[in-house]
């Protein structure tokens, strides 16, 4: 009878122990996969911030060509036109400055989201760690029923993963929407200053027409 009971002891702890190495590996794939996706986020961060410090950097590039063909035609006007293009100049550079501002803020706000993503993995790795380990001491001191709570626990570590990977997917979806809506206001802004430089250049056309035709 003892004898029987012995190994039915044995038998409950080797099932146990395999229990645990199954659900040990399960939980070191899903950790890996979620830390897969938060460094792939962090690739298309950097890669989104890239390509505004690119447009930005086109941008001011034609804005300094603007100014310099702006600049030639000041010197061929009387103190008027002077006035009107010394006005234009400081509207230009007063949205470039707000342009440059909004982009800084932008990369600040998607650094601090990269910032919380680590910290929420890390978290939670430290989290789980605990709970594997607290996981282990209980199922050596338990017998068959421990099977009960294996499954148990392992319920309630996918239900925490499946909070964290929808935590990471709303970030996603947040960072891009931000992105897109600097993209508008950067494409916005092009055009208006490419319009308005249009329009004072024509004007300053005018004028040079003008005293072109009073000169005797």
């Amino acid at each position: 009878m003892l004898k029987a009971l012995q190994t039915a002891i044995d038998q409950v702890d080797s099932d146990g122990a395999a229990a645990i190495a199954a659900e040990q590996a399960r939980a070191e794939a899903a950790e890996a996969a979620i830390q897969s996706d938060v460094d792939q986020n962090e690739v298309d961060s950097d890669a989104a911030d890239a390509a505004n410090a690119a447009a930005i950097a086109a941008e001011e590039s034609r804005a300094l060509a603007a100014e310099a063909a702006l600049q030639t035609a000041i010197d061929q006007v009387d103190s008027d036109g002077a006035a009107a293009i010394a006005a234009e100049q400081a509207r230009a550079e007063a949205a470039e400055a707000a342009i440059q501002s909004d982009v800084d803020q932008n990369e600040v706000d998607s650094d601090a989201a990269d910032a919380a993503n680590a910290a929420a993995i890390a978290a939670e790795e430290s989290r789980a760690l605990v709970a594997e380990a607290a996981l282990q001491t209980a199922i050596d001191q338990v017998d068959s029923d421990g099977a009960a709570a294996i499954a148990a626990e392992q319920a309630r570590a996918e239900a925490a993963e499946a909070a964290i990977q929808a935590d990471v997917d709303q970030n996603e979806t947040d960072s891009d929407a931000a992105d897109a809506t600097l993209q508008m206001a950067l494409d916005a802004e092009v055009i208006r200053a490419t319009g308005a430089e249009t329009a004072n250049a024509n004007t300053i056309q005018d004028h040079i027409s003008a005293d072109g035709d009073r000169m005797p």
